[in-house]
């Protein structure tokens, strides 16, 4: 990635890293836990955020390693308003990398 832009957008050790890269227009996360609500809702926000003024085209999300599940009210907006903001948007691609 040599000259690209890459910013830390929401990371807590532990939980999750979330990285924008402006250059290549992609989000990267890399989740650890799940479970931990309130971090999974505040970086999605901020991805919506990022992904409404259109400087976003991807997001890869890896949840590989990643232990626990959002609980139901989470995984409800995510439907109800989370992937409906992306695809008003004009985000291209969510690629899951799954274990």
């Amino acid at each position: 990635m040599g000259g690209d832009h890459v910013e830390d957008i929401y990371t807590v050790e532990g939980v999750c890293e979330t990285r924008f890269n402006s250059t290549r227009e992609t989000i990267y996360v890399k989740w650890h836990k799940l479970s931990e609500c309130h971090h999974v809702r505040a970086s999605v926000e901020r991805q919506m955020g990022l992904v409404k003024s259109k400087r976003v085209k991807a997001i890869i999300v890896d949840v590989s390693t990643a232990r626990g599940v959002p609980d139901q009210a989470t995984q409800e907006w995510f439907g109800e308003v989370v992937f409906p903001a992306y695809e008003d948007h004009g985000l291209k691609a969510l690629i899951n990398i799954v274990p």
